[in-house]
């Protein structure tokens, strides 16, 4: 069973960091897993930027993917549809806005991307789920870098971690689902 308590959900949480949803320029969905687009009901006339190949597969999902995309295949009503006039669909990597990229990294999904933000120490990777734990991203001294668990494609996974190999992004990768990045309260520190 999943819980939400009162200081999780989205108008609160923003409100504990001192921003209302009215404050909002636009919002990233990495993906549109059910879990990453429950709040955008909440942020109509907003834009959502989200990958192409993501809303493609939404859509029609494999059989798998049924209940993690909330598809109407099972009588469900995807959480993304319901802001659907704000998605701005993009196709690939993408400057929304100078110092924050998209940047197209299939594996967990199809169409998932993470959020490459420039800062005064360089630009940090928020990864999502593509990289859930640290150890996904620092290997484990036999594989430099460990397909996470969950993903619809490992060979997608490893062409995405090429990928950002090529940027050089060193330690400044923050990890989705990884304490760790609760080390500082501030990134970059």
């Amino acid at each position: 069973m999943v819980l939400q308590t009162e200081e999780m959900k989205l108008p609160n949480a923003l409100r504990k960091c001192g921003v209302n949803i009215e404050d909002l320029d636009f919002v990233i969905n990495t993906h549109l897993h059910w879990d990453h687009c429950f709040g955008n009901p909440l942020i109509r006339g907003k834009k959502i930027f989200v990958q192409k190949k993501e809303v493609e597969f939404a859509e029609n999902p494999l059989p798998t993917y049924y209940l993690t995309y909330e598809s109407s295949h099972v009588n469900m009503t995807p959480q993304w549809t319901y802001n659907r006039e704000g998605l701005e669909i993009v196709d690939g990597d993408t400057s929304i806005v100078p110092g924050i990229e998209l940047i197209l990294l299939p594996g967990h999904s199809p169409g998932f991307q993470g959020v490459l933000v420039e800062t005064t120490k360089g630009k940090y990777l928020l990864a999502g789920d593509f990289i859930g734990q640290m150890e996904n991203w620092t290997g484990n001294g036999i594989h430099k870098h460990i397909i996470p668990a969950s993903n619809v494609s490992q060979f997608d996974c490893y062409k995405s971690f090429e990928k950002l190999d090529m940027l050089d992004l060193a330690d400044r990768v923050l990890p989705g689902h990884d304490m760790i990045v609760f080390e500082h309260e501030i990134y970059p520190y």
